[in-house]
């Protein structure tokens, strides 16, 4: 079981950082047309 631990957080960090930069980039993708039109229509 502790054995396990440190191995089960290694995967989470193997596994974690790519889903969370693809969030991280489709949220991106969908905020930048609204920050677009936005500024647009500010001026």
């Amino acid at each position: 079981m502790i054995a396990s631990y440190p191995a089960m957080i290694g995967l989470c960090a193997l596994i974690v950082p790519p889903t969370l930069r693809k969030r991280v980039n489709t949220f991106g993708f969908a905020i930048q047309p609204l920050m677009i039109i936005t500024l647009v229509a500010a001026m």
